[in-house]
């Protein structure tokens, strides 16, 4: 058993490694989690505004 907290510290660590995970691999943003998205931009400086680009329509 994890205790009274540690299994929800447990489970932001899980999705901020496949945020991070995700983001080596190239995919996209799989979920809205903050933990999952503070995960998929770590080490990036500028966002996702670094890798997403705009196009005129």
């Amino acid at each position: 058993m994890f205790g009274l907290f540690g299994g929800k510290s447990r489970q932001k660590d899980e999705r901020f490694e496949q945020g991070c995970r995700d983001r080596k691999a190239g995919l996209l943003p799989k979920m809205m989690a903050s933990d999952y998205l503070r995960g998929y931009n770590a080490e990036r400086l500028g966002g996702l505004d670094e890798i997403v680009q705009y196009f005129p329509t």
